[in-house]
């Protein structure tokens, strides 16, 4: 295969990658475009559907959007961080569902943070020995430390696989599971169960992390209801996906049929000053993923229940902001570093989506 077909190097980017990110030293520019032009993964095969492999789509141009739950932003540009200052940007990306978290740490040590004058970067050394990765599941932690005697901030860079893994997606939402769940409600419920399309299964999921993730306790979701039981199944066809998300199904033991309940999980807030909660940031991710998903739908499936457009937080100008690199940079530089298509910012995202 030739590498006009994205099949022939894979192996070799993902190692270029790699490098580009262990660089000794980058500053704080250059680290940006490494992020977002940043893909470890070996190959997009068990993230994308077959027919955008066969494209050649063999890596992505991420387009991060930040989550605000879980990020401790900067103000307006030129915000001067304290000596016990954290700043974290979580973020996911609108194509492929990638997950980031940028976090600049500045503690007793430092003195006088970047940018000032005469040092308008961070210049960022990667500490040796500092990855931890796994390949396969395309995770990785990347870490270094500022060079300036004076500033020594840490930087700490993570990236993480999508929640909702393909097989796990084609098992809830494909046509096969989507026509299977949709019959064993009719058999208990009738034709009185409407058809309902993948955008429909989407956004009902939606909503439920989105009741786990609010501030009153969840609900179980009963599948003695006819649109739970069409989104959901009886338990066994979504039920590997569902648990690693935390769901526990309860079954009915007066039932026959596989009627039951998913008691759904509750996960606790976010400490103020520590890391997140794993399952509350996990539940998230599967929030802002589903949001993904339903964007890269039909038009005609979301006219039965259409949403507004909103425009998303882009992660890139949040990491420059933390990074303070509009102090050493032009507006237009920066825009260019920033998104390598202007366009794409004013008339929303295009290319495809990872399912």
């Amino acid at each position: 295969m030739s590498s006009k077909d994205g099949g022939g190097h894979v192996g070799s980017r993902r190692d270029s990658a790699l490098e580009n990110m262990s660089v000794r030293n980058q500053t704080s520019a250059a680290l940006l475009q490494e992020i977002n032009n940043f893909d470890q993964r070996p190959s997009l095969k068990a993230f994308l559907d077959p027919d955008l492999v066969l494209k050649g789509h063999t890596s992505c141009k991420h387009e991060y959007a930040t989550n605000t739950d879980r990020s401790i932003l900067p103000g307006e540009f030129g915000e001067r961080p304290g000596k016990d200052t954290v700043w974290r940007v979580a973020a996911t990306c609108l194509r492929c569902r990638c997950h980031v978290d940028v976090i600049l740490q500045f503690d007793e040590e430092c003195q006088s943070p970047c940018p000032v004058d005469g040092r308008p970067f961070h210049h960022f050394r990667y500490i040796p020995g500092s990855l931890v990765a796994d390949s396969e599941a395309g995770e990785g932690i990347y870490q270094y430390r500022c060079t300036s005697p004076r500033c020594q901030a840490d930087l700490v860079i993570q990236f993480q696989q999508p929640a909702i893994l393909s097989w796990a997606y084609m098992h809830f939402n494909g046509d096969f599971a989507i026509r299977k769940r949709m019959a064993d409600a009719r058999l208990i419920y009738g034709d009185a169960v409407p058809q309902r399309s993948a955008y429909d299964m989407l956004r009902v999921f939606r909503l439920a992390i989105t009741n786990c993730l609010g501030n009153e306790a969840s609900r179980d979701i009963p599948l003695g209801n006819a649109t739970y039981m069409s989104v959901f199944g009886t338990g066994q066809d979504t039920r590997k996906m569902l648990e690693s998300f935390g769901f526990q199904f309860i079954p009915d033991a007066a039932s026959s049929r596989g009627q039951g309940r998913w008691r759904t999980p509750k996960p606790e807030a976010h400490p103020p000053d520590a890391a997140p909660n794993v399952e509350r940031a996990m539940l998230e991710d599967v929030r802002d993923e589903l949001n993904v998903l339903m964007a890269a739908r039909p038009e005609a499936e979301k006219q039965k229940n259409p949403e507004p457009f909103v425009e998303p937080r882009y992660a890139q100008l949040d990491i420059a902001k933390m990074f303070g690199i509009q102090k050493g940079m032009s507006s237009l530089s920066l825009r260019k570093l920033l998104w390598s298509d202007s366009n794409r910012i004013m008339n929303g995202l295009t290319g495809d989506v990872a399912i």
